[in-house]
Formats: structure tokens, sequence, C-alpha cells
């Protein structure tokens, strides 16, 4: 391998620490709140079994230990995820200099990441995806250096790499069998003739096996999941739709999404749109964009204020829940067609009556009715246990 060159360290220094905080001031003062998913992280992480879960438990874990050490702010939770996205920018530049790249390579490799709106978006959501394209990074960082210096002891570093990344999303199982791949049919088959390639593997299984414990014990859910995945929502994915989906969503991109729809349409079809939002940006342009096209929009909206605010207030500590109820106003007042996404939580499954008692479209009666009746026939889910405690007796009298 070529010599390396030294570590572009205010370059890279710079750009890392610009990325840091373009997160950071993104979380501060965004007008978006929680991504959806969030939500049922921190839910898993309350109620946290480690080798009983049907999905991989690593975020769940984060999003206790971030709460219990820093609060449930969008702002605490999202800095966690902020610092592994950057700790990524850091690894590219450090790869690229492990394989001979300048200082210039080295400031390219953390302004391609920088730069990307892959790794902007994932480093801003609590979601374990960067965990997974971090994991991943630190698992190719791992292998250049043990190329380059033959140190067993990376093979300890790929391995830990490779569990921690188990711990975060399955997808790390075609990372570890594409490595495996590639060294059968190099040169590099001769490290199997060694016990570090195993006792990476031994420690990847540990690290890892809370994931497939809970998939063994469980009846392998993941499979059911990707079922659902294929059928409900990947079947009407085409080709065209994911290229659309790539940019920035904006209102002019759904009046280009609506017009393709209109040029591609066959004769006879029907096509159906539904949007989810905070309804913090809708406006007059908005609302007639979304009548005109016969969008369903669903509304992030909570509850009564109190309620509401309990978790979706501004990142200055105010209330949005006036703003919510204008949109709404708004959009009904502009015949847009609207219905209410209403996440329970700890708190607000305290006042199921207070929610239900709101005006449309905030409408849970189906919801609760369900809960109701599975209640009564000792059919509960895991995802209904959370409010199996609330007082919803007398609603539907």
């Amino acid at each position: 391998m070529p010599e390396r060159a030294p570590l572009a360290l205010a370059i890279v220094g710079g750009l890392v620490t610009l990325k840091l905080l373009a997160h950071l001031v993104t979380n501060a003062f965004s007008p978006y709140e929680f991504h959806r998913d969030a939500f049922l992280y921190m839910a898993m992480g309350e109620h946290l079994r480690l080798f009983t879960m049907d999905f991989p438990p690593g975020i769940a874990i984060l999003s206790q230990a971030t709460r219990g050490l820093l609060g449930d702010s969008l702002f605490a939770l999202r800095l966690p995820i902020a610092l592994f996205s950057s700790a990524l920018a850091l690894l590219a530049a450090l790869t690229a200099r492990e394989l001979g790249g300048s200082r210039f390579a080295q400031g390219l490799a953390v302004l391609a990441v920088l730069a990307s709106p892959l790794f902007l978006r994932t480093g801003n959501l609590f979601q374990p995806v960067v965990l997974d394209q971090f994991w991943w990074t630190l698992g190719l960082f791992a292998l250049v250096k043990l190329a380059r210096t033959e140190e067993p002891r990376w093979w300890i570093v790929f391995g830990i790499a490779c569990g921690l990344g188990l711990l975060s999303k399955f997808s790390m199982l075609i990372f570890g069998f594409a490595v495996f791949l590639a060294l059968l049919v190099t040169p590099g088959r001769r490290a199997f003739l060694t016990r570090w390639p195993w006792i990476a593997a031994a420690i990847a299984v540990v690290l890892g096996s809370p994931s497939f414990i809970g998939q063994i014990r469980l009846g392998w859910p993941l499979f059911d999941q990707m079922g659902d995945l294929r059928s409900a929502q990947l079947a009407r994915v085409s080709p065209l739709q994911f290229i659309l989906d790539q940019p920035l969503m904006g209102l002019g991109f759904f009046k280009k999404a609506v017009e393709f729809q209109k040029r591609f349409g066959r004769d006879g079809q029907t096509v159906g749109n539904g949007l989810q939002t905070n309804g913090l940006l809708i406006d007059e342009e908005w609302c007639t964009l979304l009548r005109d096209t016969n969008f369903l929009v669903g509304l992030s909206l909570d509850g009564p204020q109190h309620v509401h605010d309990h978790y979706r207030a501004d990142r200055g500590g105010k209330s949005t829940w006036q703003r919510v109820m204008e949109s709404r106003k708004r959009m009904l007042d502009n015949s847009v067609e609207v219905n209410a996404l209403t996440v329970v939580n700890e708190y607000s499954a305290r006042f199921p009556g207070e929610i239900y008692e709101l005006p449309p479209p905030h409408a849970v009666t189906s919801p609760l009715k369900e809960i109701i009746d599975n209640r009564d026939t000792g059919k509960l889910s895991s995802d209904e246990a959370l409010i199996d405690r609330c007082p919803l007796e007398g609603i539907y009298a």
C-alpha cells in the first residue's frame, strides 16, 4: 500500500466540526419535531427486554441512556446521532489517509460526507440508520488497517464493529457476508488459517446475540416484517417513484409528482396520495394543492393543548398546539380531506376522554375501540400494552 500522508488535522477537524455544528444548530432551531419512529424507539427503551425484542435493541438502549443522562428534548435525543454522524465523517478521512490519500483527498472525503443529503438526513433523525452506517465504516476502516499493518488486533476492532452493528440493524449481516466472500476469493483467505477471524466472529456473535435471541424466542418476526414491507409498501414503489422520492420534498416537488402521475398514468387508473405533517408550514398555497389534487392529509395532533405540547413544544419550549389548530382550520376551510395521527405515550394515555372529546378531525374512536375490545377479550398486543392502564371505560357509553 502507498505511504500514508500526514493527517490533514486542520481541514478534517474543521469540516467535521462544521458538520457537527450543522446538526446541532438544525436541532436547536428547526421548526420540525420528533420523527414518528423516535416515539417507537423511546417506548421500546422504556419497556426494554434485551433478549425478547422483535428488532435489534441497540437504538432502544441508546434512547433510554440518552433520556436518562440528557432528558427528553429533541436536541438531547438527537445529540448522539449527530456525534455518530460526525464520527463517520472523521472515519472517511482516516480511511482515505490509510489508502494513501493526500491532505486534499482526506478533506475531500469529509466534504463528500458533509455534502451528501443521505448522510445529512440520517445524522439528523433518531433512527438506527446512522448507527448502521457508522459500524459499517468502522469495520471497513479496520480491514484497511489490517491490510496495511497486518496487526491482528484490528480483527478485534472488526469483530466489535460487526457485533455492535448487529445490535443496530440486521443489514450488518450483508456486510459480514460480503467480507467473508471477498476474503475467500482473494489471497486474504490465508487469514482463515489463523485464529483471529474466528475470534472476531465470536465477538460479533456475542455482542449481537440479543438481536438473534429475540428473533428465535419470538418466532423470527423479521421475516414477517419483510413480508409485510414487500406486500404493503415495496409493491407500490416503482423505479420512477423511488427516484422522485430523493429530492428535498418542498411544494414544488409535490406539484411535479402529481404532474408525473397525470402524465404517466393509464386511462381509468386512479391514484391516491397521502401526506403526514405537523401542519406548521401548511399555508394557503399548500391547501390549494392538497385540495385540488385530492391529497389525504394526516395531521399530527396529540390531543388538547397540555397533551399535545407535552412532547411537541418548539425549540424554545413554546406551545405549537395553537398553530396546529390554526393549520387544521385552514385546511378544513379549504375543503382539504384531513384526519389526525395521535401518538399514544405515557402522558397522553392518562387522558383518553379529553382526547376523544376533541372535535373532528381528531378521530381516535376506531383505535381506542379496538384496544378496548382486545382488552376485554384478553388479546392485547405488545403495542397496545402502553395504554392498558388507561381509564377507557365509559368513553363509548
